[in-house]
């Protein structure tokens, strides 16, 4: 087994790969965005924990984003960097 495939069983086990979880999460998301917004006064304060909270979220996603759009620019996943782990692996 490659390290291709070693990198893309352990992806599959891990459940990573189910796009209906990935459109489900990112409708959570929306929604409850879009209602966080219905709810904010303009010249209301909120705790920093909870302002911590959003700007925390805004980050993961934004690093998500990135994730997919890099991988749109290079066209799909390039596996040819992981090839010098593959020595490495164990041989079953």
């Amino acid at each position: 087994m490659n390290l291709e495939e070693v990198y893309r069983k352990k992806i599959a086990e891990d459940g990573h790969v189910d796009s209906a979880n990935v459109k489900n999460q990112l409708t959570s998301l929306k929604r409850n965005a879009e209602q966080l917004l219905g709810q904010i006064k303009p010249d209301s304060e909120y705790p920093s924990w909870w302002v911590n909270k959003l700007v925390k979220a805004a980050d993961y996603l934004d690093t998500a984003k990135d994730f997919l759009q890099n991988k749109v620019d290079q066209g799909e996943v390039k596996w040819k960097h992981l090839k010098k782990w593959e020595k490495k692996l164990p041989k079953e």
